[in-house]
């Protein structure tokens, strides 16, 4: 099995997003953004998931780090290698994004839960906002068939994002779900159809272990 990208990396190694300079490129995302899979609204056929990166190139216009394309290649490799095994399991859930109102305007959390988002988020609440007058508001929440693998996903492609020195004040925990965001709606569709590509690869490896207990 191909292991998982190593999470002591110093985050300064990998974090290079930057802006597209390639003309060819932004003229491919100018294009991608006019289909329907990159609008919250309107009619006609959401055409077929892209691939993370992609996602992030044309949902926010940032061109990532070509170290974390490499990671996230290795996170779906050893997730299908670990599906196969049945070591582990695709579990249903939700990658929600919310915000602490005594936080700027662009730090956001981005997390999973198993449950709804709307418990998770009065869990956070009681540890982040016990004051009076303080709140959290759930931006966005997405569901999908692996939870687990979805936020490895995402918050991978966010690490130059990640909001460093973050502490819970209720257990001095280290918070690393924390990011700076300037564009929560792209944030968004981001988020949404990285999901939708994570859920067809879920998909993918069920078929091939299905069709390959029948060839045994």
């Amino acid at each position: 099995m191909k292991s998982a990208p190593d999470d002591t990396m110093d985050d300064v190694l990998v974090c290079k997003t930057r802006p597209i300079k390639d003309k060819s490129v932004r003229g491919a995302v100018a294009a991608y953004r006019k289909q329907r899979q990159f609008q919250f609204v309107g009619g006609g056929r959401i055409g077929k998931a892209l691939p993370p990166v992609d996602n992030f190139m044309v949902a926010l216009g940032l061109q990532p780090d070509e170290r974390l394309r490499a990671r996230v290649q290795d996170i779906f490799a050893a997730a299908g290698a670990a599906l196969l095994a049945n070591s582990v399991r695709c579990e249903r859930g939700y990658i929600y994004v919310f915000h602490d109102s005594g936080d700027p305007a662009n730090i956001v959390k981005i997390g999973r839960t198993s449950r709804t988002p709307g418990q998770r988020l009065a869990e956070w609440e009681r540890q982040l906002a016990p004051e009076p007058g303080k709140s959290l508001r759930l931006l966005s929440a997405y569901p999908t068939r692996a939870n687990r693998i979805a936020e490895r996903v995402v918050q991978e492609l966010l690490r130059c994002q990640r909001v460093e020195n973050r502490i819970n004040p209720l257990d001095n925990r280290q918070l690393d779900e924390f990011y700076r965001i300037d564009n929560v709606l792209a944030l968004a569709l981001f988020v949404r159809e990285t999901l939708r590509y994570v859920d067809n690869f879920c998909v993918q490896v069920a078929a091939y272990k299905a069709r390959r207990r029948l060839l045994q």
